[in-house]
């Protein structure tokens, strides 16, 4: 009786579940401080699985990502539709983007990949509307099928000597 007397004069939203802010993804570690999230370790991080309703366990609580170095590669689905995310930070020992890794990131506006990146997977940056510049270095030996379609206002891209 007296927990449905509370719960009778708690806002709706008093109660709730807290999300986890930290993990581990493939070899390498993520925490959420506030709407930034940072990932580190040596190796790559885990893959997701686009299909399924829960995919990255930051979902859409992000808006900027810095990825430390010793990471070697962006799971594919990793940011997916992470609608939120404005900025992103990737480092030196990154080797490799993988598919849908930032599909549908519609508020990113400017990346720079690293020197170090060689591959770039298939619709990797897909529907990223409102990316305008991207810098890509000629260490990027594949770029995957779609990887910039439907980049509508994608006008600034920068191809750097390594």
């Amino acid at each position: 009786m007296c927990l449905v007397l509370l719960l009778s004069v708690l806002p709706l939203g008093a109660l709730s579940v807290s999300a986890a802010s930290s993990g581990t993804t493939g070899d390498c570690k993520w925490s959420l401080s506030g709407t930034t999230l940072t990932i580190s370790g040596k190796g790559k991080m885990g893959d997701y699985n686009v299909a399924e309703e829960q995919y990255a366990p930051w979902g859409n609580a992000i808006t900027s990502v810095t990825i430390k170095d010793g990471v070697t590669s962006v799971g594919m689905g990793a940011f997916y539709l992470c609608s939120t995310l404005t900025k992103v930070s990737l480092p030196d020992s990154l080797r490799e983007i993988r598919e849908l890794a930032f599909c549908g990131c519609i508020k990113l506006k400017k990346l720079t990949i690293p020197d170090s990146v060689t591959s770039i997977g298939d619709y990797a940056f897909y529907k990223c509307t409102s990316l305008t510049s991207i810098t890509i270095p000629d260490s990027v030996t594949s770029i995957g099928a779609g990887a910039f379609s439907q980049c509508d206002n994608l006008t600034d891209v920068h191809y750097t000597d390594t």
